[in-house]
């Protein structure tokens, strides 16, 4: 329902990163009785010299996914926000970390 929050990491989840870029992908969920999604992301912490970043990703089809919005990389500390008006009927959470040997912390 509108109003509502939905997590699409539980607190804290930690993700581990290549040299190529580990990318993570959250469950999807439907959004029809919402007109605008507000994301917010914290990078609590990256190890090894690794980089976070978020992207929110939208599909009408559960098949074909496009970026809907997000930033460049997450900074430890700081809440990155994502505001997307009028989005598909699914969205999920792409995180992709980098460096090999990296381990990110986020929520």
């Amino acid at each position: 329902m509108p109003g509502d929050n939905i997590v699409f990491f539980p607190k804290w989840t930690s993700l581990a990163g290549t040299g190529g870029g580990q990318v993570y992908y959250s469950d999807p969920y439907e959004v029809t009785p919402y007109k605008t999604l507000d994301v917010e992301t914290l990078l609590a912490v990256v190890t090894a010299g690794g980089t976070v970043a978020a992207r929110l990703e939208h599909s009408s089809d559960l098949q074909t996914w496009t970026e809907a919005g997000g930033s460049g990389n997450l900074t430890a500390g700081a809440v990155d926000a994502i505001s997307k008006s009028s989005p598909a009927r699914y969205v999920r959470m792409k995180i992709t970390v980098t460096a090999a040997g990296a381990v990110a912390t986020l929520w």
